[in-house]
C-alpha cells in the first residue's frame, strides 16, 4: 500500500500548488501491471489512478483554497475506541513516502488521508476480511487529536469523529462484491 501513496507523492501531475485529499478507493488486488495517471478532471476535482503489486489506489484531490483554515487545538476527549496520531508518527509518514505538502509537516500537523487509511484497514482485517475500502474525508484531524471511531459492522462502515465533527467516514467492501469493475473502468 506503502508504495502507492509513494507513488503518488513523486509524480508531477501539473495540479496548482498543494493539494488535499477529498475521497481514496483502494482496492487490494494489484497487478504485475504498472499505472499512474490523471483519470479525469471535473471542476476543480483531479482523479489519480495508481496501481501496482499492492492494489489499486484512486485518489480525488483539489487544490487547497488561499483561505484554507485549520484549526490548531488538539481535541482530548479519549475513550476506548479513540486512535490518535502524534507529530512524530505524522513526520516519519510523510518521510517514508516523500509527501512534501506543507500541511503536514507544519503546525498543528494535518493527518495525511493515506496515513488515516492505511491505519483504517489495518484497524479492520484485523478481525475482518476486505478487499476494497473507500473512504471521504469531511474535516482535517491535527497531530495528537483524539478520534473516535464509531462502528457499524453490518454494513462495514467506520466513521471517525473529532468531538461532534465528523472526519472520515469509510466502508469497506469483502469478497462478495464485484471487484473488478471499478478498477477496470479506470485502468481500461
Amino acid at each position: 500500500m506503502r508504495s502507492l501513496f509513494t507513488t503518488l507523492c513523486n509524480n508531477d501531475f501539473g495540479l496548482p500548488g498543494h493539494s488535499v485529499i477529498k475521497h481514496m478507493h483502494y482496492d487490494a488486488s494489484g497487478s504485475d501491471q504498472s499505472i499512474c495517471g490523471i483519470l479525469y478532471q471535473v471542476a476543480k476535482t483531479t482523479t489519480i489512478g495508481i496501481l501496482d503489486k499492492s492494489g489499486f489506489l484512486i485518489v480525488d484531490l483539489r487544490p487547497v483554497p488561499r483561505k484554507f483554515r485549520i484549526r490548531s487545538i488538539i481535541h482530548e476527549e479519549e475513550n476506548d475506541r479513540t486512535i490518535s496520531f502524534s507529530k512524530e508518527d505524522i513526520i516519519r509518514f510523510v518521510n517514508d513516502i516523500n509527501d512534501t505538502n506543507e500541511i503536514h509537516r507544519e503546525s498543528p500537523y494535518v493527518v495525511p488521508g493515506c496515513m488515516i487509511l492505511e491505519n483504517l484497514w489495518n484497524y479492520w482485517n484485523i478481525s475482518k476480511s476486505a478487499q476494497q475500502m473507500a473512504i471521504y474525508f469531511h474535516a482535517p484531524v491535527i497531530a495528537d487529536d483524539q478520534v473516535t471511531l464509531v462502528e457499524n459492522s453490518e454494513d462495514a462502515h467506520v466513521e471517525g469523529y473529532v468531538g461532534d465533527t465528523l472526519a472520515f467516514s469509510a466502508t469497506f467492501f469483502g469478497e462478495n462484491e464485484d471487484l473488478t469493475s471499478l478498477k477496470q473502468r479506470c485502468i481500461s
